[in-house]
């Protein structure tokens, strides 16, 4: 989970930053690694009959959390898309002042 939270964390701050630069984001297979990563645990832990020995309410964090990383998945490609946006607006509004 360390790996995930890192990792999403290193994207939204290199996106900050390629936002003010007004340049392309940066290449957003690392967060979508560290969630596949980690949903295959989840998933080898359920086939192996790990999860079921738990206390409900920790396997509804588990699944719970699993839900948060592909939301952010999901969040992580928007902001990839409209970061992607602006430095195409930047180079346009450039070239048309010019």
């Amino acid at each position: 989970m360390t790996v995930a939270s890192d990792t999403a964390a290193k994207y939204l701050r290199e996106s900050a930053v390629s936002l003010i630069a007004r340049r392309n984001a940066s290449p957003i297979e690392p967060v979508e690694r560290a969630s596949d990563t980690y949903a295959a645990g989840i998933e080898a832990l359920r086939k192996e009959g790990l999860i079921g020995s738990l206390p409900a309410e920790t396997v509804e964090r588990i699944f719970a959390l699993g839900f948060a990383l592909e939301q952010l998945r999901q969040n992580s490609r928007d902001l990839q898309r409209c970061v992607n946006e602006s430095a195409r607006m930047s180079v346009m509004a450039r070239g048309s002042a010019g």
